[in-house]
């Protein structure tokens, strides 16, 4: 049981690391289209704001900088999934480790009254 309960607190741990790595990677693709949107809204011509807003999300670049967000952003929500899911398993070994540890307990001393 102990062997378990060590490999569920290392796959937390693991999980937790690859959760914040795909954080940092979608903050930093979240920059690169904030930057490159900005830069093309900057530069595309219309009559007004929306106009330009527009224009500025049809640039093929940034089509592709968003899917790259969104893609991050689905990576970041199954690593966080995958912390809950992993935390989930140890605290049923922990569960499961002290109901071993009462039956041992009661097998030993008896019911208590």
């Amino acid at each position: 049981m102990n062997r378990r309960l060590l490999d569920a607190a290392e796959a937390v741990e693991k999980a937790q690391t690859d959760l914040e790595s795909m954080t940092i990677a979608y903050a930093e693709a979240e920059r690169r289209y904030r930057q490159a949107k900005a830069l093309a809204f900057l530069n595309a011509v219309g009559k007004n704001i929306t106009e330009r807003e527009s224009k500025a999300e049809l640039d093929g670049g940034i089509a592709d900088l968003r899917f790259a967000r969104d893609v991050q952003e689905g990576k970041k929500l199954a690593a966080l999934e995958a912390v809950r899911s992993r935390r989930a398993i140890l605290s049923a070994i922990q569960t499961l480790t002290g109901l071993v540890k009462a039956e041992a307990e009661f097998t030993r001393v008896g019911p208590q009254a």
